[in-house]
Parts: C-alpha cells; sequence; structure tokens
C-alpha cells in the first residue's frame, strides 16, 4: 500500500510538473536530469515517457532515477514493472539485485547471476551497473566488481561510465593515483563529461588541495550550468573552510535545480552555522510542511530557537528530538544535551538542568563551554561551591580564562562568602583590563566584605578607582555609584569627617532623591 501510495503521489507530481514545461522531452534528457540531481523533475520526466512508451529501459531509469534519491521502495516497484513488461530483458533484473544487495541481503546475487545468464555476460551496462553496486553500497565486494568492469571495458572501450567506476572502485581501496588515472582517461572519452570532472575534483578534496578541487567544479558548471553536484561539492567544500556565507550561496544555486529534502535539510544546517537563525527556523518550518519525518529538524530547531530566545518552542523541539532519535540511526551529540540543558534552565527548570548538562560532559569531558553553561545554572541555584568547580575547570582547560570567566569565578567565592579568594579573582581582571570598572567595583565589594566595620578602609581606595571610571556614565553605572558613594559617606562619617561624608551623602541623594541612609545622615547634626 505505501508502494503505491508513493506512486500515486509521483505521478500527481508529475503532472504538476509536466504542466510547467519541466520535461525532458527524450530518454537521454530525462537521465541528465537525474545525472544532475534534479530527481523530481527527472520522476515527471519519466512519468511522462512511461505514458507514452512503456518498455523496459524507461523503467529502469525510472528506478535509477528513484533509487538515487534515496527511495529504494518506489525503485523496487519501477524495476520490478520493467521486468514484468520485458522478462527477457536483464537490466531490471540487475535494478532488483541492487535494491536487495543495499539491504545487505544475500539473495542479491541470484538476480545477479540471472542478469548475466539473460545477458550472457555480454551486456556493459549490466555488467558495469552490478559493479556499481558492489562498488557503492556499504556492504562491498571489489573483487568482483574490478572483474565485471574489466569484461564491460572490453565490450565497450570507449564507455566513460565504465572508468568512472573503476575509479571509485580504486578510490574505494585508497588508492588514488589509479582512481585519477581512470577519471581522467574517462574525461580524454568525453570531454563534456561532467561526472569525470566532478570526481577528479572531489579526489583533489581528498587529496586537500582545495583550490584545484574548485577549478574543477568551476570547470564542470562551465560545461553544465545546471549541473547540480558541483554547486553541492562547492557548497560543502565552502563549509569544511568554515566559510558558511559561500556555502550558503551555492546550496542555493543546487536548490535553484534541485529541491529535494535532504538538500533543503544541508542548506537549512548551513543556516544555523552562519548563525542566520531566524532563516534557518524559516526553511526548516517549510521542509516540515512536506515532511514532519526528519528527526535532526527537531535538533536544529531546538538549537535555532534557543538562539532566537523562543525557549519554549526549543524545549519542545529539542524534546521531540530525544523522544525520536532512539528509533533512528542519529548520534546523539553533547551540544543535544547542551541545548537541552540550558533551553531546560530557560523555561524554569534549573535542577534538571544541572542533570543534562552533566551528563553533556560526561559524554565529552574537554568540551570548555559545557563548564560555563554547568557554573551558570548551579550559580542560579545558588550551588556555589559546585559553580566554583565547573568555572575552575573551564579556566584549568582554556590555561586561563576570560574576563568572563574571572567574573563568573569571582562572583561564585563572593557569594560563598570566600572573599579573599573573591578579591584575588578580581584582581586578575583589573591586571588584565584596568580600564574596566568592574573588577574595582567587585575587589571594593569583597574588601568591604572582609572589613565590615568600616575601620581599616580596605575597600576604600577600589571604590574610589571605579567612582572615577564609572562617574564618567553615571546613568550606566547609576547603581554602582549609588553604593560607592555610600560607602565613602559611611567611612568619612565614622572617621568624624562630616564634611567629607556630606559631600558623598550629596552625591547619592542626586542620583537616588529617596535614599533613606543619605537623608538620614543629611538631616543629622553632624550634617550641620
Amino acid at each position: 500500500m505505501k508502494q503505491v501510495f508513493s506512486i500515486a503521489i509521483q505521478t500527481v507530481f508529475a503532472v504538476l510538473i509536466c504542466s510547467n514545461n519541466l520535461c525532458a522531452q527524450n530518454l537521454a534528457d530525462a537521465i541528465k536530469q537525474s545525472n544532475n540531481e534534479q530527481f523530481e523533475s527527472a520522476s515527471a520526466s519519466f512519468a511522462k515517457l512511461l505514458g507514452t512508451e512503456v518498455n523496459a529501459e524507461n523503467y529502469f531509469y525510472a528506478g535509477e532515477n528513484l533509487f538515487k534519491s534515496g527511495d529504494l521502495d518506489s525503485a523496487r516497484v519501477m524495476y520490478q514493472k520493467g521486468k514484468e513488461v520485458a522478462p527477457e530483458n536483464p537490466i531490471n533484473t540487475v535494478g532488483l539485485g541492487k535494491v536487495i544487495w543495499y539491504r545487505n541481503d544475500t539473495a542479491s546475487k541470484a538476480l545477479f547471476a540471472e542478469a548475466l545468464a539473460l545477458s550472457k555476460s555480454k551486456n556493459a551496462l549490466v555488467l558495469y551497473k552490478i559493479a556499481e553496486a558492489y562498488i557503492t553500497a556499504d556492504k562491498k565486494n571489489l573483487p568482483e566488481a574490478f572483474i565485471l568492469l574489466n569484461l564491460a571495458a572490453k565490450l565497450e572501450p570507449k564507455n566513460p561510465e565504465i572508468y568512472i567506476l573503476m575509479g571509485d572502485a580504486f578510490l574505494e581501496q585508497n588508492n588514488g593515483s589509479q582512481a585519477i588515472l581512470q577519471y581522467e582517461k574517462a574525461n580524454e572519452l568525453d570531454v563534456k563529461s561532467t561526472k569525470a570532472i566532478l570526481r577528479i575534483g572531489q579526489l583533489y578534496v581528498r587529496t586537500r588541495n582545495t583550490d584545484l578541487a574548485n577549478e574543477y567544479y568551476d570547470k564542470a558548471n562551465a560545461i553544465d550550468s545546471t549541473f547540480a553536484p558541483a554547486y553541492r561539492e562547492k557548497a560543502e567544500l565552502y563549509y569544511q573552510a568554515q566559510l558558511f556565507d559561500k556555502a550558503i550561496a551555492q546550496y542555493k544555486k543546487y536548490l535553484q535545480l534541485n529541491n529535494n529534502l535532504s538538500a533543503r535539510i544541508r542548506y537549512a544546517s548551513f543556516l544555523f552555522l552562519n548563525k542566520q537563525y531566524a532563516n534557518a527556523i524559516v526553511e526548516m518550518n517549510e521542509i516540515q510542511k512536506r515532511d514532519t519525518s526528519k528527526v535532526v529538524l527537531y535538533r536544529l530547531l531546538g538549537y535555532s530557537y534557543f538562539e532566537t530566545a523562543d525557549y519554549a518552542k526549543g524545549i519542545s523541539n529539542i524534546n521531540t528530538f530525544f523522544d525520536r532519535v532512539e528509533k533512528s540511526k542519529i548520534k546523539i551529540l553533547p551540544s543535544d544535551y547542551q541545548y537541552q540543558g540550558k533551553l531546560l534552565s530557560k523555561t524554569g527548570q534549573d535542577s534538571l538542568a544541572v542533570l543534562v548538562l552533566t551528563r553533556a560532559i560526561s559524554l565529552d569531558t574537554t568540551q570548555i563551554d559545557l563548564y560555563n553553561d554547568l557554573g551558570t545554572v548551579q550559580y542560579k541555584l545558588k550551588r556555589y561551591p559546585d559553580a566554583i568547580a565547573s568555572f575552575e575547570k573551564r579556566i584549568a582547560l582554556r590555561n586561563g580564562g576570560s574576563v568572563n570567566d574571572f567574573n563568573a569565578l569571582g562572583r561564585a567565592y563572593y557569594f560563598n562568602k570566600e572573599y579573599k579568594k573573591a578579591d584575588s579573582i578580581f584582581a586578575k581582571i583589573v591586571e588584565a583590563k584596568p580600564e574596566l570598572v568592574l573588577g574595582y567595583f567587585w575587589r571594593a565589594r569583597s574588601n568591604s566584605k572582609m572589613d565590615p566595620d568600616l575601620k581599616s578602609g580596605a575597600a576604600k581606595p577600589y571604590y574610589e578607582a571605579f567612582i572615577e571610571r564609572a562617574s564618567i556614565d553615571p546613568v550606566k553605572n547609576k547603581k554602582d555609584l549609588i553604593e560607592g558613594y555610600s560607602y565613602k559617606g559611611s567611612f568619612f562619617g565614622l572617621a568624624k569627617d562630616f564634611a567629607s561624608a556630606k559631600i558623598y551623602f550629596a552625591k547619592v541623594l542626586e542620583l537616588d532623591p529617596e535614599n533613606a541612609a543619605a537623608k538620614t545622615f543629611m538631616s543629622s547634626k553632624e550634617s550641620k
């Protein structure tokens, strides 16, 4: 029933596409569309061809198109129909064998043997299509593939497809020098073979000669601007170089030619990696209008909604991802737990967030940011000793901390009432960034806690250094300036320097006219 439904949908889609004049006019054009990874347009073209001429060849290449797009069930239906139409033609028997071989079923060998017997091993297409299955499936049989390809080459010595597959087989043996000889031979036989040129480019990617690889991809597109695989490969090349904006530009070109779901998911991934989170969300929501079964989308949506501060949708999607991931082949990443933990914290589930972030760390103890995320939630829960341990681990892994790292650690020490350690940490900020008010203010606070009676004035120089820098922008630093002025007013008041105390309490009232302590002093006899 599922297979019938799939074919019915494709037939409807074929009618829609053909109505827009996108269908190929003959078999060669339809095969070209398929080779260009324009699978949906190709399906429409094959449907039109089969509507006018039902034969084994049309069914086979329609099946090949579906096979390459990953729809093995529908491909099998096409091959079966082709075999029923012309049982003496071995090519669809090969197609059926390929589907079974890809599913790791040894019954495929009987079908391949049947196809070879029907063709008496004299049909090059039969030979190299069986070889292709042996080369490209997870389960490989390279010795048999070489035998079949050598037989095919004797029958059709000028067929570039045979030498491309020969190159692929050598590449599976990690024999790049022999592989490129085969690809170059294929290119000599057909100087416009975009597939051969693409393979040479891919080989240069493996040798990390990315500039030369790009030249070959450009060469392929110069021959055929509709050759989508070259745009895809360029996108992947830019992705590996972390040039995400260029990767996105190439994938846009690819999607103009091929609108399949896997390509759109990859494009959405590039948008996310390029920090275009809102655009990534739009793209993924469009994909889900067509297919809600793609588990990886829930991961990316969870991540993207976090980055756009839509935490409710973020937690909903990341939870859906975890609900479905066990039944998929997708590996859970430390970042999955990391984002789930951060989303839990943002939605008020901090205790659970700690458990999830701890699990993320157990998967990768070297992930520096995880310790910051965990420490932040522990700090929020007032579990200061735990937060201190997390922040110190992060700093140790970084072989030194940033201002933000020391600020987090210093505050954790401060609220854990370890004021001397807090002071030493904030001193590092003053040393690293003397222009910042942050370090002086928290050194002042820490020293104030170690001198609660204000007798030694330990905090005074730090409050003064803070006030000097913070008073440049009194609006931004209003709250902390009130604290600084209040400290100095109180310090001078205790020292019976009431004139100086009056100056600082007056500054407090300028910023906070209703400040009780300042008003009390200003109305006292000492202020008079």
